[in-house]
């Protein structure tokens, strides 16, 4: 390896953990073996890896389970519905975006190749409609989503697979919920 090679690799790996270069990096679908990476992005970015994906799973409020389905609204803001009533969470501010390499794990990623556990954690206010306006109430309700995958180091809507959301109003926690995810054709 020549001094040019290792400088660039240098430069490149301080790059990727100061977050600088994001944007020229954020197509090089690879990542290094054994690296975390975190950093914070647009809520804007988040929801564009996120497209037009869709779900289901269960959603639990004052001690009873019900079935919901989650989707991204044209506004750009998550949609959870059940059979009687529905929340919309308004994701605010920064969003931490997580990457660390798996391919240690058995049966991960191949010779050489970097598998990396993606989370998007989103925290943002959440209101409710039909039944959740009343479990809910009018105070304010705040809600960190969870969304997370495996996949490169590209931001792909077939790589997040799973979500979890839990509500909470000060301290008190009022609710959670979790599912799958599915990309849009």
């Amino acid at each position: 390896m020549t001094a040019r090679n290792l400088l660039a690799g240098v430069g490149l790996a301080a790059a990727v953990l100061t977050g600088a270069g994001r944007d020229a990096l954020a197509c090089a679908c690879c990542a290094d073996l054994h690296v975390r990476v975190i950093t914070r992005i647009k809520v804007a970015d988040a929801i564009a890896a996120l497209g037009k994906s869709t779900g289901t799973g269960t959603l639990t409020i004052a001690k009873r389970d019900r079935k919901a389905r989650f989707a991204v609204s044209k506004d750009k803001r998550i949609m959870i519905r059940t059979a009687d009533g529905a929340m919309v969470f308004s994701p605010a501010g920064p969003v931490w975006h997580r990457r660390t390499d798996i391919s240690f794990i058995a049966g991960r990623g191949g010779a050489g190749s970097a598998q990396l556990l993606k989370e998007y954690v989103l925290r943002g206010p959440v209101r409710g409609t039909g039944v959740f306006k009343t479990l809910l109430g009018e105070k304010a309700v705040s809600a960190r989503l969870v969304l997370y995958g495996v996949g490169n180091a590209c931001a792909a809507p077939r790589d997040l697979r799973k979500w979890v959301i839990h509500l909470v109003r000060g301290r008190k926690v009022l609710g959670f919920g979790a599912g799958t995810l599915r990309a849009a054709e």
